[in-house]
């Protein structure tokens, strides 16, 4: 089996569509950009700072974009909640150190000299992603381009995927099938919009030992004021590890750090008392770490713990809240923590002597599965349990925002992009009951 889904960021931004004129008809021959939110407003505060810049990034002359508004802190180097954005486009020299920036995820029509206009919305995503890539060069931090990786459409992978947001500080991921069109009013279609969920049934706290960091991914997670040198300073996760009671530590799991205080003292902390990871760094670790020489990727820390005993007052002891406990074969205790999030990055009464051994999150674990067996029901069974979605972003274009979006697909006539003829429109990708592969159940009911 084949099938494959799109795995991508879940940002907490506001939904914008881009029309994007660069020969309006009528004479008029200055180029435009026209914002819709997702209820056919015109966001003219948003025009005044994007729009230059769409026009910018944009190599065709007519589009039409799908994507998400974030405002940008430069002090932090970090995306804050969408909350921010009518402050951050109203603001003169309130706001200096912030700007907003539109990631774009979806193209539903291009048009220039050598293609005309056309409409991508009965086009496959892999298609429209690939027209995507030509059309728009991205602009750092202003103009962006959403990543995305491609996962076997499997429970497992989604579940990794999942694990993975959570450590990495992030919101939820996105899951789009590769054959999905574009389509407006209706669910099923192919998104999904996965988070984690936490039961207060199961979740639990453990105190665990750090034994390794990872180094921030992606934009705003780095210390803007830190030196090249300092590693440290570049880190917001961490590899977790619980005692075997034999002198030995055993990796459990990785969490990240969002919260920047405790971040800070983190990184605080920990400066001094890491190496980077290297083949040979490993092997000297197996005598305290177990399968330090062997961790795959994913769970290999960029940097990793001085030998413990070594280090004056010991190892750093966290407390991490996890939705439940997993059995695993990935990681060396045999178990790991689903949607493991910081609750006190450092608890200063705690060494790792009086961290929870191995045998203690065993007994977690056999616990677990007893209350999970109280509180099974068939009513429950298979539901997507542990996820929520939020309210659906898409399906909410109103029909004068259809008419609107209708009236501008006309040809044009500048050339700019030359497209492979895998990417152009043929009326065979008109076809709506064209096939789509089999998705997960674990997808079910999270359409958006």
């Amino acid at each position: 089996d084949n099938a494959s889904l799109y795995s991508e960021v879940k940002f907490d931004g506001e939904r914008l569509v881009a029309h994007i004129d660069k020969s309006p008809p009528g004479g008029d021959t200055s180029p435009r950009v026209t914002l819709y939110s997702r209820n056919g407003l015109v966001m003219k505060d948003y025009e005044r700072e994007l729009g230059p810049l769409l026009l910018s990034a944009f190599r065709g002359q007519q589009g039409i974009l799908d994507g998400e508004v974030l405002t940008y802190d430069e002090d932090n180097a970090a995306f804050m909640k969408h909350t921010h954005n009518r402050s951050t486009a109203s603001s003169t020299t309130a706001c200096h150190h912030r700007h907003l920036c539109f990631i774009i995820f979806d193209i539903l029509l291009y048009g220039d000299l050598k293609n005309e206009a056309q409409n991508y919305t009965n086009t496959p995503l892999a298609i429209r992603r690939d027209v995507l890539s030509k059309v728009v060069v991205p602009l750092n931090t202003y103009i962006e381009v959403v990543e995305h990786g491609v996962i076997p459409a499997t429970s497992e992978a989604i579940m990794d995927e999942l694990n993975m947001a959570v450590a990495e500080g992030e919101e939820g991921r996105v899951f789009k099938d590769p054959a999905s069109v574009y389509s407006i009013g209706k669910k099923g279609y192919g998104w999904f919009k996965l988070k984690p969920e936490y039961s207060h049934n199961l979740a639990m706290d453990i105190d665990l030992v750090i034994v390794g960091a990872f180094f921030a991914t992606g934009l705003g997670r780095r210390d803007p004021t830190a030196e090249v040198t300092d590693l440290v300073a570049t880190v917001s996760s961490f590899l977790l590890a619980a005692p075997t009671g034999d002198g030995m530590l055993v990796p459990i799991g990785k969490v990240a750090v969002a919260q920047r205080s405790a971040l800070s003292e983190l990184r605080d902390r920990l400066r001094g008392t890491m190496v980077a990871w290297s083949p040979a760094v490993g092997q000297a670790a197996s005598k305290w770490l177990v399968d330090a020489g062997k961790l795959r990727s994913g769970i290999r820390p960029d940097l990793i713990l001085r030998d413990p005993a070594t280090l004056r007052g010991g190892p750093t002891v966290m407390v991490v809240r996890c939705s439940e406990l997993q059995a695993t074969s990935k990681w060396p205790a045999g178990l790991t923590l689903r949607f493991p999030r910081c609750v006190e990055a450092v608890r200063k009464d705690k060494t790792m002597a009086d961290a929870d051994s191995l045998d203690d999150i065993q007994e977690f674990y056999r616990r677990q599965h007893i209350k999970m067996r109280e509180s099974s029901s068939p009513s429950n069974a298979d539901d997507g349990g542990g996820y929520s979605s939020d309210d659906a972003e898409q399906g909410t274009e109103g029909p004068d925002k259809k008419r609107r979006r209708k009236e501008r697909e006309v040809a044009t006539t500048v050339p700019l992009v030359e497209l492979d003829a895998s990417s152009t429109l043929h009326e065979t990708d008109r076809d709506d009951d064209r096939q789509q592969q089999r998705l997960p159940s674990l997808l079910r009911g999270w359409e958006v």
